[in-house]
């Protein structure tokens, strides 16, 4: 016969005294961990991902020649690359957008592409280069050249320079 809800219940009540109280305080911390590592594995799943589609799209806009989609697939490719861990890869392809994006002149896909790379030096240990490029290509202190969510994106990428010099 199925165990019925209640029935369920009483069990887990049961193994729950059973237990040690050192094991029953230690539960919530490991189960925040485990939590935490599949969290974990789920963001470099979908960096993968999008480092797959972004490899697609720098080609495509190397083929056509087309330096805006080239500037914005590739400073996309950087950020997938932190998140995977390739820091090596996200240095190259985001100093590939900023040299590309200065072919267009300052403004704001220039100030993105400095950004990615701030973030890029950020992870590599060079926090100071990082303030550097994000002041004076981003628009000062308060990087106004970026608009929307990726501003507080990259406030958080500055806040962590401050904190790591």
């Amino acid at each position: 016969m199925p165990a019925t809800p209640a029935l369920r219940r009483r069990r887990r009540d049961d193994d729950s005294k059973r237990r040690k109280p050192l094991d029953r305080a230690v539960e919530p911390v490991a189960g925040n961990e485990r939590a935490h590592a599949r969290r974990r594995a789920g963001e470099h799943e979908i960096a993968r991902q999008a480092a797959e589609l972004l490899d697609g799209g720098i080609e495509a806009a190397r083929l056509l020649g087309n330096t805006h989609a080239l500037v914005w697939s590739l400073s996309g490719r950087g950020s997938a690359a932190i998140r995977m861990g390739d820091i090596e890869l996200a240095l190259a392809v985001a100093q590939e957008s900023v040299d590309l994006s200065q072919e267009q002149g300052e403004g704001f896909h220039s100030a993105e592409a400095a950004a990615g790379l701030a973030a890029a030096l950020l992870e590599a240990g060079e926090p100071e280069r990082a303030v550097e490029l994000l002041l004076g290509s981003a628009g000062g202190e308060e990087l106004t050249l970026i608009a929307g969510s990726p501003r507080a994106r990259y406030l958080e990428v500055m806040t962590r320079c401050r904190l790591a010099l």
